[in-house]
């Protein structure tokens, strides 16, 4: 429900009160509202809206309203029929998702098809039926992955039902320089495995290798639209190649960018690493933590690696955010989400 209803909705709620309607009743019990105060920010109102739900006071999830039972909480107005008819209608329209989910698999190739279908699998079970599909064109030089016919056809059956496919690097590696200092050797073999493939390419590199990779999926007859980097590493000047070969958004960890429009949004993404035991617990609970924060941002971001679903704690954890997160978001992909955002700020 839109912040502004209470900035208006209240003056003809109190108008209500003063008709000779009968009260509005629910199982031979009447209701009350309850107005939040405005000194609640989001996050506190989102808040009281857990524990209600929890105690089962409330039905409602908007964002400055509750229909209670109990008439002794604070700001309790009761609830005449003059008012249900004005005022269940937008509580209805109030219960669809709030915000988005965006759920993108990485590092799809002909090799990890096989662990991919089971994540697509759980994933359906868990509420979460469209994804991001980071593919990569050419996996550590192995050859290029739409060439195999099976694994092509694979795709574009997952695109036709709702997926999305994305360009995910060209080679998903990266050499070694003898030149590296510190901050480059942290980044590129300890944050990740030697796979910044675009970390330092300048513009030239990272143009070819972009359209290369678009027009090799254009011609296995897949329509991909956005660029992600490994390991989200891209610099300045690859996010302009990116956009001069015509890819319409690119993301990094913490921001989702739309190449065409200059928008950025925050949405820190969840994301596990599980290549070691300690590298395993410090992102379970590194995950714990941030799923409670971003959850009152209007888009979550859940990033899953072939890896995720060999680990039993770390993929149980991921099926549960799954599960939570998909009961009041509406799991989409980066493309539908960003289209999405365009005709929101043009109806502003």
């Amino acid at each position: 429900m839109p912040d502004r209803f209470a900035d208006w909705r209240p003056a003809r709620l109190t108008k209500n009160f003063g008709d000779d309607s009968d009260l509005f009743q629910m199982d031979h019990e009447p209701l009350y509202l309850r107005r939040f105060p405005a000194s609640f920010r989001a996050f506190e109102r989102n808040e009281r809206h857990h524990h209600d739900l929890a105690a089962k006071k409330s039905g409602c999830r908007t964002r400055h309203f509750h229909l209670v039972r109990a008439p002794h909480e604070a700001e309790i107005w009761l609830m005449t029929d003059g008012v249900a008819a004005d005022f269940l209608p937008i509580l209805a329209a109030a219960e669809s998702p709030i915000g988005s989910l965006v759920v993108s698999i990485h590092d799809v190739t002909p090799i990890t098809q096989p662990t991919i279908e089971k994540i697509l699998a759980d994933l359906r079970t868990a509420g979460v039926r469209v994804t991001s599909l980071l593919v990569v064109p050419d996996y550590h030089h192995r050859g290029k992955s739409v060439d195999d016919a099976n694994f092509a056809s694979w795709l574009r059956e997952l695109e036709a039902d709702g997926h999305e496919i994305v360009i995910h690097g060209y080679f998903h590696d990266r050499p070694r320089r003898e030149s590296e200092g510190m901050r480059e050797k942290f980044l590129t073999r300890v944050y990740t495995q030697d796979e910044a493939e675009f970390f330092d390419l300048k513009y030239d590199e990272v143009f070819a290798r972009i359209t290369r990779a678009r027009d090799e999926f254009r011609e296995a007859r897949l329509s991909p639209i956005g660029f992600i980097a490994p390991a989200w590493l891209l610099s300045s000047e690859g996010e302009r190649a990116a956009r001069d070969a015509d890819m319409q958004y690119t993301t990094r960890i913490a921001t989702v960018i739309d190449l065409l429009t200059g928008e950025r949004e925050r949405s820190r993404a969840l994301v596990y690493s599980t290549r070691s035991a300690w590298r395993r617990a410090a992102s379970l609970g590194w995950n714990a933590a941030l799923a409670r924060r971003v959850a009152i941002g209007q888009l979550i971001r859940l990033c899953i690696h072939p890896s995720d679903i060999a680990s039993r704690n770390v993929w149980k954890q991921i099926i549960r955010l799954t599960r939570r997160f998909s009961r009041t978001r509406n799991p989409t992909t980066y493309r539908d989400w960003i289209s999405e955002e365009r005709v929101t700020r043009k109806l502003l």
